[in-house]
């Protein structure tokens, strides 16, 4: 095993205690859970990226096409849509549906959504290509995680909507990724 793995995983392993501590049936403690969950994902994408033959160089890049690249997108998808994982697919797919009462991705930075750009992304969560899939999921918890963190949705009730089901999804990748670097040797 890679001498930083123990490290690597002590420190997600303390994250994940972290965010169970969270109650997030309120605003707060799902915000609480989600940064928490994001923060053990963030170290885990940095660190399968250091350790890939071809590491995403961006942040984003990293944390989507690098982590789906290195743990095998049929491994991420099996984690993701296991249990009630791919419901909670669904309804992150349904929140930002045609009708869906949510948006990811704005035109611009003016709050105003880029239509074709969350259309993409909703159609591809539902992707036959499990990558595509895998790396739609993988982009929609990376810009849940944007939005919340740079500000640009007002904290609000409704958000529990969005952030509830993406915490339970993040959580599935985080644990797949401590999975993979264990089993890995990494």
């Amino acid at each position: 095993m890679n001498t930083d793995a123990p490290p690597t995983l002590a420190f997600c392993r303390r994250w994940l205690e972290k965010a169970a501590r969270y109650d997030d049936s309120t605003l707060e403690g799902a915000f609480d859970k989600f940064f928490s969950l994001f923060v053990a994902f963030n170290r885990l994408y940095s660190y399968v990226n250091r350790h890939a033959a071809q590491p995403a160089k961006e942040d984003q890049g990293q944390a989507i096409t690098g982590f789906s690249k290195a743990l095998g997108a049929r491994r991420l998808l099996d984690v993701l849509t296991g249990g009630n994982g791919a419901a909670d697919i669904h309804v992150l797919r349904d929140l930002i549906g045609p009708c869906g009462e949510f948006f990811l991705i704005s035109e611009g930075g003016h709050g105003s959504p880029d239509i074709l750009k969350n259309q993409r992304l909703f159609e591809n969560l539902d992707s036959t290509s499990r990558s595509t899939q895998v790396n739609a999921v993988l982009t929609y918890l990376y810009l849940v995680r944007c939005n919340m963190f740079h500000g640009a949705k007002d904290f609000e009730h409704r958000q529990l909507r969005i952030i509830r089901p993406s915490v339970r999804v993040l959580e599935r990748v985080v644990r797949a990724g401590l999975s993979a670097v264990e089993a890995d040797g990494r």
